[in-house]
């Protein structure tokens, strides 16, 4: 049995419908998802939708709004994306679900035009895409902890380059003690 070549430039569009709970709550969907709510077509911008709970199975249910009340909430498409966002944040916080990490969940048609994802199902955790930042400012913060100078060393830090800044700008761009000539 020989080696298979390779031959895609990507994966493409995902082609299963997916909804998302972001970090912090946002809920976000793919353009298949998008496209159940919209009644077969990915919208060009945005979609009026609401947020249901089925609390005896878990499922989170988002469907098409019908008509315009408080309950509705806005699922905009993102600009050079197929993706769609909604701010979820009350909703996740009212109902208790999981935010602390983002999962996507394998979206399912529950009847009714709405579409929903199993809470308890299987996830794919995403993984952070700032986890470098995180990780040294965690290590910058460790840092200042175990040494109580530091804090006090990167304060007068700050104080002398922000009078350095201030004695360049009253010279004219020259630093102190250098003649512009």
């Amino acid at each position: 049995m020989g080696f298979e070549v390779f031959q895609q430039r990507s994966t493409g569009r995902m082609k299963a419908p997916t909804i998302t709970v972001q970090k912090r709550g946002t809920i976000s969907t793919n353009a298949a998802a998008a496209a159940f709510l919209a009644g077969g077509e990915v919208p060009d911008k945005e979609i009026q939708v609401e947020l249901l709970l089925d609390r005896e199975k878990n499922i989170l249910g988002i469907r098409r709004a019908t008509t315009q009340h408080t309950s509705v909430y806005t699922l905009r498409k993102q600009s050079k994306s197929e993706s769609f966002l909604l701010a979820g944040k009350a909703f996740t916080q009212y109902y208790g679900i999981q935010t602390g990490e983002a999962r996507r969940y394998v979206a399912k048609d529950f009847g009714d035009g709405i579409i929903g994802a199993e809470l308890e199902g299987d996830t794919q955790m995403l993984q952070e895409t700032r986890m470098t930042k995180i990780v040294l400012k965690q290590q910058r913060l460790d840092q200042k902890q175990r040494d109580p100078k530091a804090r006090q060393r990167s304060r007068v830090s700050r104080r002398v380059n922000r009078l350095i800044g201030l004695a360049t700008t009253s010279t004219g761009g020259v630093p102190l003690g250098q003649d512009s000539t």
